[in-house]
């Protein structure tokens, strides 16, 4: 009977410690603006404008108040939500898919295709990326988030370069490797089917900072007012609230300018713990 007890406690202890792992925090809260992102796209608000209501501060009515439009912030953040999170994983999605196929390829086949995409890399990475994809957002004149997420992704992959390309030169030197090449195994059996599996952990890890990195890269330009996407987008939140709209300087509308920097900050947050639990999961010289 005391040995039960033991285990119990044992066992509630592991419990109480998988849920307050940064690992479970990191993907509750992630799970939760991927919510609240299809919420406020597929769920119909009631954003008319109603200019009676303009920058009333917090209320049981209006949990973060409203904007200069009187549109209540809260609906705002939840509507937003969808293009803040759909770009930074979409940007991770295209930046992911350029260096893992740039760096199989320069890795696997070496010798001057491995010169070759080492150079622009190389290249790609002494460009400040900011500054580039800012202007190239206002040139190429960018209205929709596909576009504008390929733009970011362009300017992203790089940061997964390195890291792929040298574990491709260390893995292709295995004798499984030599010997699919030996017998005239198809490249695409060797990339996916050998070489991807024991590259995935590199991939989650990179694909979640380019994420985080395009969030920053993609709000920042949209609080410059380089790129035309919808008013309800937490970038242009923030940009309306410390421009035209004068909230910045009206008491009760704080809530207008924190409440997008707030959850900007805490999916950041959300991926950086999500990182930390892949590195754990996948090398155990992490733990503890």
């Amino acid at each position: 009977m005391n040995k039960k007890i033991v285990f119990d406690k044992s066992l509630l202890k592991q419990y109480l410690g998988f849920i307050l792992s940064p690992t479970f925090i990191g993907l509750v809260l992630f799970l939760f603006f991927i919510v609240i992102a299809l919420i406020g796209k597929l769920i119909p608000m009631n954003l008319e404008p109603d200019y009676s209501q303009r920058f009333f501060g917090i209320s049981w009515r209006h949990p973060l108040g409203t904007d200069y439009a009187g549109r209540d912030v809260l609906l705002l953040i939840f509507k937003g939500a969808f293009y803040v999170i759909f770009i930074a994983l979409l940007t991770g999605f295209w930046a992911t898919l350029i260096g893992f196929v740039l760096d199989i390829v320069a890795g696997y086949f070496g010798k001057f295709i491995d010169s070759l995409i080492s150079r622009l890399i190389d290249i790609f990475l002494s460009v400040p990326s900011f500054p580039i994809m800012a202007i190239l957002a206002s040139v190429l004149k960018v209205n929709d988030i596909i576009s504008f997420s390929f733009l970011l992704a362009i300017w992203s992959w790089p940061s997964l370069a390195s890291s792929i390309r040298a574990q491709t030169i260390s893995l292709k030197s295995k004798e499984f490797i030599i010997f699919y090449k030996i017998y005239d195994y198809p490249i695409l059996y060797v990339i996916f089917s050998e070489l991807l599996p024991l590259l995935l952990p590199i991939v989650l890890i990179n694909f979640i900072n380019i994420s985080r990195g395009a969030i920053v890269a993609s709000v920042g330009i949209m609080v410059l007012g380089l790129v035309p996407l919808e008013i309800n987008n937490w970038g242009m939140m923030i940009n309306l609230a410390i421009g035209s709209t004068g909230a910045i300087y009206v008491p009760n509308a704080w809530p207008y300018l924190f409440a997008p920097i707030f959850f900007i900050i805490l999916f950041q947050i959300s991926l950086v713990l999500l990182s930390y639990g892949i590195e754990d999961l996948f090398d155990p010289r992490l733990k503890n």
